[in-house]
Order: structure tokens, then sequence, then C-alpha cells
């Protein structure tokens, strides 16, 4: 019976090492427009101390890779530990759409992949409304964002209304 829960307190807690190390992927600014530069941060934790530094992005169509260099030089040791790892990729200003990021860490033409999440660029900056609807005929809309021109025009499904306090 003893040996029976020391197994099943080791198998626990390999279960719960393996979701602590799960590599993230983490963007900012976190919702991004076609108008910012993006930055993609890699982290979790790696099997040595000789973490992955950031080795390239590739965007391709609406996949973008982006790839940790796990390769080694030539006679140097690592640490046998867990260590945390973060690594920062530029990915540049995006055309608005609907992406999947993928990190994959690479070592001697081995490929693995370490996370893989969806980002949405967005093609303008997002407005909060006070009204939920807009009148067909047009009307006033106050903008819970500021700073905000009062008096300029917002173009909603082509009608057009004032910013600024609502009539």
């Amino acid at each position: 019976m003893r040996a029976r829960t020391s197994s099943l307190i080791l198998v626990s807690l390999l279960f719960v090492a393996s979701l602590a190390a799960a590599d993230t992927i983490a963007f900012d600014p976190p919702a991004a427009t076609m108008n910012h530069s993006v930055d993609a941060v890699v982290s979790g934790l790696w099997n040595n101390g000789c973490v992955p530094p950031a080795k390239s992005v590739v965007v391709s169509g609406s996949t973008i890779t982006l790839t940790l260099d796990a390769n080694l030089p030539p006679g140097v040791g690592c640490l046998t530990a867990i260590t945390p790892y973060a690594a920062l990729f530029h990915l540049g200003t995006l055309p608005a759409g609907s992406y999947t990021v993928i990190a994959v860490s690479e070592s001697a033409g081995v490929v693995t992949e370490r996370a893989r999440v969806a980002l949405i660029v967005r093609d303008a900056e997002t407005v909060r409304f006070t009204s939920y609807a807009v009148p067909t005929t047009g009307g006033r809309i106050g903008i819970l964002n500021l700073p905000v021109v009062f008096g300029n025009t917002a173009t909603i499904d082509g009608v057009t209304v004032l910013v600024g306090g609502a009539d």
C-alpha cells in the first residue's frame, strides 16, 4: 500500500511539474493594431541552465513562427537545473488579420514546438461607445476612451454621428 501511495504522489508531482513547465507566448501591446509594432515574449522553464535566445521570426501568410536557438557552442557545459527563460521577438507592424503564432526551439536540425497561440491584429484602435446603438438618422454618441476631440464625426456602418455627449 505504501509503495502504491508513493507512486501516486510521484505521478502527481510529475504532472504538476509538466503543467508548470508549459511555455507561453505574450504580446506587447496585448491588443495589437496595424498601426503599432508588435513584440512577442516566449517564456517558460528550460531543461538546463543554457536558456535559448531568440533566433528568428518568419511570417508566412497567417502563420508566424518564432524560433529559439537551442544549439550550444562546442565545449559549453550547462548547469543541470530547470531554469526560467524569456525571449523577446520583434514582429514589427503586421497587416490586420488573424494569425497563428507558433514558438519552436531548434537544436541540431531538430525543431520542437513549444507553444501555439492566436493573435488578432485589428485595423483600427478599439473605441468604446456609450450608446449601444446609433440611430439610422445619425445623432450624437459619447466615447469612453480619452483623449477624444469632441465635435468630430464618426461613421459607423455608413451612418455619420457627432462625437460628444448624448443629446
